[in-house]
């Protein structure tokens, strides 16, 4: 048994293989692997003799079974993509500053100085950020590091790398 993937068509690439195409070659049982009423991919079976009607039923039911994994498969990367990128979309415009810095390497009082703030006012908006990331303390792990890679994964670092790229190639 063999999955086969069906892509979208373009001018530089051949022809995809199809449940249709599949199907016709002979010796190969082939069924389509549904997501509605969209053709996803395909299951191919090298077979020269005919399947028994219980083998039809297990071909069936594991094209059915694919387009499940498949659907797993899609809704848990776009429930880790909408997480990471709405990790983000709790934290107010300061502490959302206050985490590129973090990003960025610097302590609490170079963000203070940078920010212009108090160390009275960085230490809970850090302590904040850390509770919004889900981020407890822990002797495991450095919550300042997974706040950075927090950042770093929603997507907004493009500023913050390139500032640190700058930095690093002044050391």
């Amino acid at each position: 048994m063999r999955a086969v993937g069906l892509w979208p068509e373009t001018d530089d690439e051949p022809e995809p293989a199809t449940p249709a195409t599949l199907a016709a070659t002979r010796g190969v049982v082939a069924r389509a692997v549904r997501r509605g009423d969209e053709v996803v991919g395909a299951l191919a079976l090298v077979r020269l003799d005919p399947l028994s009607r219980a083998e039809e039923q297990l071909v069936d039911d594991l094209a059915r079974q694919a387009a499940l994994v498949l659907d797993h498969l899609t809704l848990t990367e776009t429930i880790a993509r909408e997480r990471r990128a709405g990790h983000l979309d709790g934290l107010t415009a300061r502490e959302r500053d206050v985490l590129e810095l973090i990003a960025l390497g610097r302590s609490n009082s170079a963000i203070c100085e940078e920010l212009h703030l108090s160390v009275k006012t960085v230490e809970p908006l850090v302590g904040s950020i850390f509770a919004k990331l889900g981020l407890h303390a822990d002797s495991a792990s450095n919550r300042r590091v997974l706040a950075a890679l927090e950042y770093v994964r929603s997507g907004s670092s493009a500023g913050a790398v390139a500032q640190l790229s700058g930095q690093v190639s002044k050391e």
